[in-house]
């Protein structure tokens, strides 16, 4: 089992793995958030990458492009001495209150909102060219997510947002609808009764590995 920038990723035995979210107890419940009434359109908080590992700086360019736009929320956590940080709950719900959750790549291109947001009925915007998704042969991952290639956002980061106002009402229903099935795949939790990442991932094993 392996993250997609292990340093077995190259293994023709690989299974890509989600991260674990596993709390708070509501976002992991069987019963995915509401999708109506969610008034930002696009949200994302995070820290900024370590310059010496993330060149080509896709993190930096979106925040500085996108800050300010009509339904854009996004917000650089980067460390600073004496910061203060938002409660983890408190940027959660603002997930809950988006239509789309921007996750591009960091440090590395795999993101634990990329799960958080799937977790919380935000529908993720991926930004990782890198990045092997986990179940991909089981989930038809473009029914649920938006991928934009690193190049594409950094040549034009307002575009992401053109191109996420372009889709129709009905296609991000049928969005909304399809990532509120395939998210018990990507919840841990200890209740026997209902689907869990573990489930997921045991099936991915009993199929075989990933090519």
């Amino acid at each position: 089992l392996v993250d997609d920038c292990s340093s077995c990723a190259k293994s023709p035995a690989w299974i890509a793995v989600p991260y674990v979210v596993a709390r708070p107890a509501w976002l992991v419940s069987a019963q995915p958030p509401p999708t109506a009434n969610r008034s930002i359109l696009l949200f994302f908080r995070g820290h900024l990458p370590k310059g010496y590992i993330e060149e080509a700086s896709v993190r930096r360019r979106l925040l500085q492009s996108l800050q300010g736009l009509p339904g854009v929320v996004v917000e650089a956590a980067t460390s600073k001495p004496g910061a203060s940080y938002e409660p983890h709950a408190a940027y959660l719900t603002k997930m809950v209150t988006a239509t789309f959750c921007l996750s591009p790549r960091g440090d590395t291109s795999s993101s634990k909102r990329t799960y958080e947001s799937i977790a919380a009925g935000c529908i993720p915007v991926i930004i990782a060219d890198d990045l092997r998704l986990p179940f991909a042969r089981r989930l038809q991952w473009d029914s649920f997510s938006v991928r934009i290639s690193e190049q594409e956002a950094l040549r034009d980061p307002p575009a992401v947002v053109r191109r996420l106002r372009a889709l129709s009402p009905t296609r991000v229903a049928q969005m909304q609808q399809a990532l509120a099935r395939a998210r018990p795949n990507f919840l841990w939790h200890q209740d026997p009764s209902r689907r869990s990442a573990v489930d997921a991932i045991l099936q991915e094993m009993c199929d075989g590995p990933g090519g």
